[in-house]
């Protein structure tokens, strides 16, 4: 059993796992407004429109719980920090919507952590902590959090794409208050007039906290109707700004390196269009994975291929513009495939600081066009290569190796490092997995060595 919620002061119950199932055990105190939850149809209400996680009311027991319910594992968990822009704006889209919803049984979701959505489906965002659902206790409940975690995150990107990456950083380490938003112009006003910069700091300080004073006694009583109406209106209102937000100036180099996605992926059966992508989705489809990581997956063509077939996916690449088109290209053609996106350096550690557990392993770990960018770009070693493949599959890894570096038919540096060599690559992926054997070797435009590795090794001693 692991206990994955830590967090003090969820009064409703526990989070754990226990053989690969996901359980959340009441305490007594809290069971009779659970229960009436699923008597009432609110739960059944929400599972069925989408906005809550799978819930059911579990027979199994566990010890100091006499309510146990068990929700739907999301095939892969990723984080807030880890979506791209449109997708997180349909998550705070999502989370209006569930607090709509409630509003008409003087409810509403008691936190807005980005943290406490999953991804299931095409990516499509869905609410996972039952525990936050509450009776109204104030009109601004949650609305701070769901400011910090969502609003100012993407007011800033829509304005300024080129804050991307700390955007990232703020919304990981828990949001951007308006207070640190504030601080920003007087970090950046030239020194003979910053103390103008400070004075608007402390004016803004001030009358935020008169606003918070203030709002303290906003209670609702049985019979008020003037503070859900003002509610509603807050969150209309976020909610058509949330619309007219664009990201469309985010751009980037690799950007358009999937050129064919939508062309390709309109018609499964056309053939591929080059020796290379034949000889890799040759390799996927005999393997017939159930679950999938592909490593720098970029708009998600060799994802897409994958999850036509039944799989289910993880895309992860650190480029956003690309995890962009994927999830586009997701929402809009293919809602029914299990595709997991996520933005990522895919070399950064796999469990965050938070108590949660990242599960993220599957049978079939791609890492195409990517190891010589390691290697050459970045200074990773071959051995740091074969064990990040080896920490992301549970069986096989399908991995390039680009003869001519990060030239295309010609050495690039010339001449390259000693020890790139693909001998010495494969004795490395060797001591990791049983076999690595290379199944494909293409000169066509650009010469890449296509690499199977099968059967996992287990790293002896700490990884």
């Amino acid at each position: 059993m692991v206990w994955i919620n830590e967090k003090i002061g969820d009064s409703t119950g526990r989070v754990f796992i226990a053989g690969g199932r996901v359980f959340r055990g009441i305490y007594p105190e809290s069971e009779e407004r659970v229960r009436e939850l699923f008597t009432n149809g609110l739960v059944q209400q929400l599972v069925e429109s989408g906005h809550l996680i799978r819930t059911w009311i579990s027979e199994e027991r566990f010890p100091g719980f006499n309510l146990v319910l068990e929700h739907e594992k999301v095939a892969f968990f990723t984080e807030g920090n880890e979506w791209c822009y449109s997708l997180l704006r349909d998550t705070a889209m999502a989370w209006i919507d569930l607090n709509l919803l409630l509003l008409k049984r003087s409810m509403a979701i008691s936190d807005a952590h980005a943290y406490n959505f999953g991804q299931v489906g095409a990516s499509r965002p869905v609410w996972l902590d039952f525990g936050s659902l509450r009776k109204i206790t104030s009109t601004e409940q949650a609305f701070v959090p769901f400011e910090q975690n969502f609003l100012t995150p993407l007011r800033i990107v829509s304005r300024a794409p080129e804050l991307g990456k700390v955007v990232h950083s703020m919304i990981r380490d828990g949001g951007i208050t308006k207070l640190e938003l504030q601080a920003f112009p007087a970090a950046v006003i030239p020194r003979p007039w910053r103390w103008l910069g400070r004075a608007v700091v402390k004016l803004r300080r001030w009358k935020s906290e008169a606003i918070r004073r203030g709002g303290e006694a906003l209670k609702l009583t049985p019979d008020s109707t003037i503070e859900p109406t003002r509610r509603a209106r807050q969150l209309e209102a976020w909610k058509e700004e949330l619309n007219e937000m664009d990201f469309g100036g985010v751009y980037s180099f690799w950007g358009g390196y999937h050129q064919r996605v939508r062309l390709t992926h309109g018609d499964l059966e056309a053939p591929p269009p080059d020796q290379r992508t034949a000889a890799i989705l040759k390799e996927i489809g005999a393997l017939k994975p159930k679950r999938v990581i592909d490593l720098a997956s970029n708009a998600g063509y060799f994802s897409f291929f994958a999850a036509a077939r039944g799989a289910e996916v993880l895309a992860v690449d650190f480029d956003e513009p690309s995890i962009e088109k994927l999830y586009s290209f997701l929402k809009k053609e293919q809602p029914n495939w299990k595709v997991t996106c996520a933005v990522r350096d895919v070399t950064a550690p796999l469990i965050g600081g938070r108590a949660i557990r990242v599960e993220r392993s599957a049978d079939l770990v791609m890492a195409l066009a990517l190891m010589h960018h390691l290697n050459l770009t970045e200074g990773y070693t071959f051995k740091f290569i074969a064990d990040l493949l080896a920490s992301y599959t549970t069986d096989a890894a399908l991995v390039e190796y680009m003869p001519c570096g990060r030239g295309g038919t010609k050495p690039k540096p010339d001449p390259l490092p000693a020890g790139y060599t693909l001998e010495n690559f494969l004795v490395h992926l060797r001591e990791r997995f049983a076999t690595a054997e290379v199944v494909a070797d293409n000169k066509e435009h650009a010469w890449r060595t296509l690499i199977l590795c099968r059967g996992r090794f287990e790293r002896k001693g700490p990884e």
